[in-house]
Formats: C-alpha cells, sequence, structure tokens
C-alpha cells in the first residue's frame, strides 16, 4: 500500500504537473430515491472535451443517513487503457467517504477521448435514515470533495499533462418515509352476530379477517 501510495504521489508529481480551472471537463454523481434498508447505486461519470490521461477525487457521503456499502471501478474504467484496466488504480475507502486516483498508462499507450458520458466509478450506498411516517422526506447528499486522505485528494481530471479542477454535479439520494397506517376498527354486537366496521388512512389491497385463528372473512 504505502509503495502504490509513493509511486502515486511521484506520478502525479512528474506527469501531472501544474492545476488549471478550466469549463472543459465536469463529473456528475446521481442520486436516487429508496425506502429505509434500501441499496442505492450512485455512478460517477465524466464529460471532457480534451484527451485524459487520468484522473483522482474524493466523494464524500451524508454519514447519519447513508452507509458506504461498496465501491467497483464503472464501465469506462474497466477498459480504458486499450480493453483492460488502468496501469494505475488505487481506490481507498474512508468513514466519510471513498477516495480514487487512476492513471490510465504510464507509458501513455492508451488514453481517453474527448467525450461525455463516460462511467469511472459505481458506489453502493445503504440507506439508513429513518424519516416521520407521513412526514418530510430525508435529502442524503453525495458529493465530490478534497477532504479525504492523506494528504487530502483533490478532484481533479488530467490531460495533456496538466491537472484541471472540473466542474462538479453532486447528487441527492432521497429517503423517502413510510406511509402512515392506521385502522380505526368498530364491533357492535354479540358473540355470534357481530357487525365489524373500519375506517383506514390508507388504501388496502384487501383484509383478512379472523376469529379464534379461524379466517370467516376476505
Amino acid at each position: 500500500m504505502t509503495f502504490k501510495l509513493h509511486l502515486l504521489a511521484c506520478v502525479l508529481i512528474i506527469t501531472f504537473s501544474g492545476f488549471a480551472i478550466a469549463q472543459e471537463s465536469a463529473v456528475f454523481l446521481s442520486g436516487g430515491s429508496g425506502a429505509t434498508g434500501d441499496v442505492i447505486q450512485s455512478h460517477v461519470t465524466l464529460d471532457s472535451t480534451f484527451i485524459v490521461q487520468g484522473w483522482s477525487m474524493g466523494i464524500c457521503h451524508d454519514t447519519a443517513n447513508l452507509d458506504l456499502l461498496s465501491v467497483a471501478d464503472g464501465p469506462t474504467t474497466l477498459i480504458v487503457n486499450g480493453g483492460d484496466p488502468p496501469d494505475f488504480n488505487e481506490v481507498n475507502i474512508f468513514p466519510e467517504g471513498v477516495t480514487v486516483g487512476v492513471v490510465i498508462s504510464f507509458v501513455g499507450s492508451a488514453e481517453l477521448e474527448a467525450g461525455t458520458g463516460y462511467g469511472l466509478l459505481d458506489i453502493d450506498y445503504g440507506l439508513t435514515g429513518v424519516p416521520d411516517p407521513g412526514g418530510f422526506p430525508i435529502d442524503a447528499e453525495v458529493n465530490f470533495c478534497g477532504t479525504l486522505g492523506s494528504p487530502p485528494v483533490d478532484v481533479v481530471i488530467v490531460g495533456g499533462g496538466q491537472s484541471f479542477v472540473p466542474d462538479q454535479t453532486n447528487g441527492i439520494i432521497q429517503i423517502v418515509p413510510p406511509p402512515d397506517f392506521c385502522l380505526d376498527l368498530t364491533c357492535v354486537g354479540g358473540v355470534s352476530d357481530a357487525v365489524l366496521t373500519w375506517s383506514e388512512c390508507t388504501p388496502f389491497d384487501y383484509t383478512l379477517v379472523h376469529r379464534d385463528g379461524e379466517l370467516i372473512a376476505m
């Protein structure tokens, strides 16, 4: 692990010299929605108008409402090096998120052509936040960040020997509240001729009525 980190640092210093703020590239985090306990996959994608030699980034998440379950290379990353994975691909997971650093080819034999919708990374999040029943959903953010790692990993796209800060679009994973559930029952009459009525605040597909464990109506 130490060797890889030192190697990445050397490559970044030698090859990825200089930072530039530009609008020629953009990274995106997709969101989604689900209920507590669901798993949502967020996709990291890239648009670029220049040839890309590598990238690095940190991705943070709302730790109060999301649990990072797994990280996998995106479909572009898997084949970016002439049909193979990159020569260098370092992924580190932290409690607050994940960092990634990629060098497509050490010798420059493969690059990522200008284009849109390149899939860099897929991240699975477990939805742990619990909204109030019948209340408002929880909006849990997943966002690009430059605070993870030691030293912190910057959000940059590398091309032509320069590191460019891309436009960044973060994602929202919405945790929807469970529906209100209530059933008001009224029973009138005797043991053999009781009339059972009810009112509900959410519709039911069907209702089963049991007496002493025996189904008597549906």
